[in-house]
């Protein structure tokens, strides 16, 4: 595995393999973290993203071994994910940011739920707007 690729689920191991592959990378401290955010905002070092992703590999490893069994339901799949982004995006609107972009990844009916418990309704122009 080189440096810029990440670890793959596809091939004969998979889950197993991956599981493996991932710890490899390291897990960065708190000022490791700051300071690879840093380098890559100020002159775009791919590498420091890469440091940055890899990083945080363990972490989507176990919140995707807590949904094992959902791929046959996707009804609950759904709601789950539903209820994570808008979590999400709450923490977010905390934290002062103003605006959201949704990649819809073929499900607007689950991005168009999101955004309307979140109180946003779609513009004349075609972009969320706040409903208060």
């Amino acid at each position: 595995m080189t440096t810029n690729s990440l670890p793959s689920l596809y091939g004969d191991s998979g889950l197993s393999r991956y599981m493996s592959e991932i710890k490899a990378f390291p897990i960065l401290t708190a000022t490791e973290e700051f300071m690879l955010a840093k380098e890559y905002l100020d002159t775009g070092d791919k590498e420091a993203a890469h440091k940055l992703v890899t990083s945080h590999l363990r972490l989507v490893a176990k919140i995707a071994k807590q949904f094992r069994g959902l791929e046959v339901d996707s009804e609950t799949r759904n709601l789950i994910a539903a209820n994570i982004a808008i979590e999400q995006c709450e923490d977010l609107l905390e934290h002062g940011v103003k605006a959201f972009h949704f990649y819809t990844l073929n499900r607007a009916a689950l991005t168009y739920a999101i955004c309307w418990r979140l109180g946003m309704r779609p513009s004349l122009n075609g972009t969320a707007a706040d409903a208060t």
